[in-house]
Formats: structure tokens, C-alpha cells, sequence
């Protein structure tokens, strides 16, 4: 779950763009599927505008 949130912060872009889904994974120390997933699952529970 901690993974998750930091994925999540380090892909925000409300402060500039965000890294690639590689540069996010070795950060955090998970691989780019999980950057993956982690993104899709987010963009799909948030209800768009």
C-alpha cells in the first residue's frame, strides 16, 4: 500500500511532468508493471469530470 501512494506521488503532474514508468520503478524499487497497474487501477476508481 505505501508502494502504491509513492507510485501515485511520483507520477502526479500537478507540479510538472512526471517521470517515466522506469525512472518511477527504480525509485521506488518495484517494477515498471507495478507503476503500471498501480496508474491503471487509479485513473479507473477516480470518476472522471
Amino acid at each position: 500500500m505505501i508502494a502504491g501512494a509513492r507510485i501515485l506521488l511520483e507520477l502526479d503532474e500537478s507540479a510538472g511532468p512526471a517521470s517515466d514508468r522506469a525512472v518511477v520503478a527504480d525509485r521506488i524499487g518495484v517494477s515498471e508493471a507495478t507503476v503500471y497497474l498501480v496508474a491503471k487501477r487509479y485513473t479507473e476508481s477516480v470518476p472522471r469530470r
